[in-house]
């Protein structure tokens, strides 16, 4: 069983694709997703600490994304975690 999981973020590195031998199609970058918080007492948005995630996708997406998608993009994912 995967768990599903919806991040926001920004691409962090320029989508790689590559072909395996078997025809495969994967386009991999790392995303970062920054976390932000409201201060109460302020009233103002706080940055706090940025998660690092390595995304893959495979086939029709990973065209899609290499076509697409470039380094310091805000994007939305959904996908299965693994």
């Amino acid at each position: 069983m995967h768990d599903t999981i919806t991040l926001t973020g920004i691409i962090a590195t320029a989508p790689r694709q590559i072909t395996t031998g078997d025809g495969l199609t994967i386009t991999s970058f790392r995303l970062a997703s920054p976390q932000r918080r409201l201060d109460k007492t302020s009233g103002l948005w706080i940055d706090g600490d940025t998660n690092w995630y390595g995304v893959s996708t495979f086939r029709q997406l990973a065209k899609h994304c290499a076509n697409s998608l470039k380094k310091g993009e805000r994007v939305v994912l959904t996908g299965r975690l693994k």
